[in-house]
């Protein structure tokens, strides 16, 4: 003989059947939501410096400022020379320059002062201080120049101190210079073979 079924209660009935589709979402909201995923550790790369509280980037190094110099020893107090052409520099042009002069054509003596003037350091010497001579000696084949006035002259030579220089250096034509910074007087023909030859 069969069991008589046991009636549920209605109210029992009404809250099972709200439970059961609400467990049912809830685990279809848990299947669809993915798993969270471990936060990266961040990579050695990417990471940055924790800036330093209180300290300001370093400044760019200039370069250190050049020292300077000490002044050289000619350049100190007493010992710079003077501007302008020093005497004994000139005798010393006119030596050279005379010295190496061709005399084969000259038959006879030639005396001669330069007597010099503009812009030249004199020298200390009163006597001779901006005047030199020039000697031709043709028998012996000789030639002087010397700081010294010559008493027996043949020839007298007025001449700018810079025009004379620039002559003996060879940066002008004795030519040029004869009619701007450089006179001759005396002895026509002595004065002609002296210019040719000597200069």
């Amino acid at each position: 003989m069969a069991r008589p079924k046991k009636s549920v209660p209605a109210e029992i009935k009404e809250t099972a059947a709200i439970a059961a589709p609400a467990a049912e979402e809830a685990k279809k909201e848990t299947a669809k939501k993915p798993a969270a995923k471990k936060s990266a550790a961040p990579k050695a790369a990417d990471k940055k410096p924790a800036a330093k509280r209180g300290r300001k980037p370093a400044a760019e190094k200039k370069p250190a400022a050049k020292k300077a110099t000490a002044p050289k020893a000619s350049e100190a107090k007493g010992t710079r020379k003077p501007k302008g052409l020093a005497y004994s520099d000139i005798v010393a042009a006119a030596k050279k320059k005379i010295l190496a002069a061709d005399i084969t054509k000259i038959k006879y003596p030639i005396a001669a002062n330069v007597e010099l003037s503009g812009k030249f350091i004199e020298n200390e010497d009163s006597n001779n201080r901006n005047i030199f001579y020039i000697f031709i000696d043709p028998d012996k084949q000789e030639i002087s120049v010397e700081p010294y006035r010559y008493n027996d002259y043949d020839v007298t030579i007025n001449a700018d101190a810079e025009e004379l220089m620039s002559v003996l250096k060879g940066k002008k034509n004795i030519y040029d210079a004869l009619s701007e910074g450089i006179h001759i007087h005396g002895n026509t023909k002595k004065s002609i073979l002296l210019i040719h030859s000597a200069f």
